[in-house]
Order: C-alpha cells, then structure tokens, then sequence
C-alpha cells in the first residue's frame, strides 16, 4: 500500500496531511504526548506559602524611678516586639495578683501603677505586664513604697548652768 502526504502552508508553517489509516493513530499519539510534556501556558504556578504564624519576642517594661510614696502614681512604660501580625496587648499584675490589690497597689489596663495609702507587706513590690498572645513572655521592675513620717514633737529648753 501507498503513502501519500500532501504538504501546505498556513502563514508558514508546514502541515502535513496523513492518507494513511495506519499512521494516523501514531501521529496522534506523539502529537498529545509532545504537546503535554512540553507544558502549556495554561498552568499555573503554586500558591506561595503562608506567613509564618505571629510570634512575641520580648516583652519589657523600665522605671526610671525605684521608689514612690504611698498613694501616688506611677506610669510604666511598655515595649512588646515581636514578628509578623503579632498581639502586642498585655495583662498587669502586682507582686502576682491580677491588676493588683489595695494592699499591694492597683495597675490599670494601660500600665498605671497607684501605690497603696500604707506600707505593702512585700516592699519593694513587682510589677509585671504579661504577654496576651504568649504568656510564657513578660517583663518585670521591681518598687519600693515610702511614706514620710510627719510626727509632732516636742522639745524643752531650759537654760542651765554648768559649773567645773
């Protein structure tokens, strides 16, 4: 049996038409097989990954003051750093009591510390602000409470000679 290809040209490229029955399929076959492997512009690449997940780094808090009279107020300055969307809220505690107590002083949400009217029976006394997102971060300064003793007294002077 005879072969017969025909060849003409579309805009320049060369096609080819197969008479023969036998043939055919092969051609079909590597013609799928070529253009499968050689990856088609409609693939797309992958997602890129996700963000790594939030994570605090440091939690600090200073006082440029060690000691406050009882009674009056001092503000805590915070730092949280951390990476990616983090949480940068914390909770503040007094020597470990959950924002404080009138014995031992109270501390606000944003980091006010009011010290006790007396004398806290742990002096100094540990302030904490404690990591929200991740407890096992926190910071800590220590304060000591005074007051001042306003006692009236009272003195007698007498004139007295001294004789040798």
């Amino acid at each position: 049996m005879q072969q017969r290809r025909a060849m003409s040209t579309t805009q320049g490229v060369k096609l080819f038409a197969i008479r023969d029955w036998r043939v055919a399929p092969l051609v079909l076959l590597l013609t799928v097989l070529l253009t499968s492997c050689g990856g088609s512009s409609s693939q797309t690449s992958p997602p890129p990954p996700p963000p790594p997940p939030p994570t605090i780094t440091l939690v600090t808090i200073s006082s440029k003051v060690s000691g406050l009279r009882a009674g009056q107020q001092f503000h805590f300055p915070l730092v949280v750093e951390g990476t990616g969307s983090f949480n940068a809220s914390v909770t503040w505690s007094v020597n470990g009591i959950p924002s404080g107590d009138p014995v031992n002083g109270t501390i606000s949400a944003s980091g006010t510390y009011t010290a006790p009217a007396m004398l806290p029976p742990t002096n100094p006394v540990t302030v904490t602000a404690t990591s929200v997102e991740d407890a096992t971060k926190s910071g800590s300064a220590n304060l000591s409470i005074f007051t001042i003793a306003n006692r009236e007294t009272t003195a007698n002077v007498t004139d007295s000679v001294y004789s040798n």
